[in-house]
């Protein structure tokens, strides 16, 4: 889709070009982004090199001398992993808050309040014994979820939530709460 957009928008300015990026690759990246997150490091880099390409594209410039992580800046794109970080914390937060239909809740086991988890929504993760499992969406977030601040999990409402995310630094998140493959 990316080179569909290179070849017939070559000539456009860098707002159409990145509206078109945003809305027909990113898109298209971030479906199901909550639930499918890759976890293999050469997936998720498969994943951002189609978004460095992208960054090339918008600002008209190929030279490989250019960093392509200060065109990112300037663009004020972030990661996908942080996005994909943050609509899985924003669908755990749906969900311990019960701002999801039942029959899409997931099976969690909230622990109860103790003087270590400061009694704010502590999500305890579930048992695994594949790999596949312990990198899939809730066993992952729900270590990431419990690294959050007890202020932003008892967030009284989505849109607090979400700003209070923004505050977050969430690639130091994952460092902490992510094995390393």
């Amino acid at each position: 889709m990316l080179g569909l957009l290179q070849r017939n928008l070559h000539s456009c300015s860098k707002g159409v070009k990145e509206t078109a990026y945003k809305t027909l690759v990113r898109s298209k990246l971030e479906y199901c982004g909550a639930i499918w997150d890759p976890y293999i490091k050469s997936d998720k880099t498969t994943l951002e090199n189609v978004q460095r390409r992208a960054a090339r594209f918008v600002l008209n410039n190929y030279n490989y001398r250019d960093s392509v992580t200060n065109m990112l800046t300037d663009l004020k794109w972030e990661p996908l992993e942080e996005r994909r970080t943050r609509l899985r914390l924003i669908a755990i937060y749906k969900e311990v808050h019960n701002f999801t239909p039942p029959i899409i809740q997931l099976q969690s086991n909230h622990s109860r309040t103790t003087r270590h988890n400061q009694g704010t929504h502590v999500i305890v993760p579930p048992p695994f014994s594949k790999r596949s499992y312990q990198y899939s969406m809730y066993p992952r977030t729900a270590r990431e979820w419990n690294f959050l601040p007890p202020n932003i999990r008892a967030a009284p409402d989505v849109c607090s939530f979400k700003s209070s995310l923004t505050n977050v630094n969430l690639r130091n998140l994952v460092s902490k709460t992510h094995f390393k493959i």
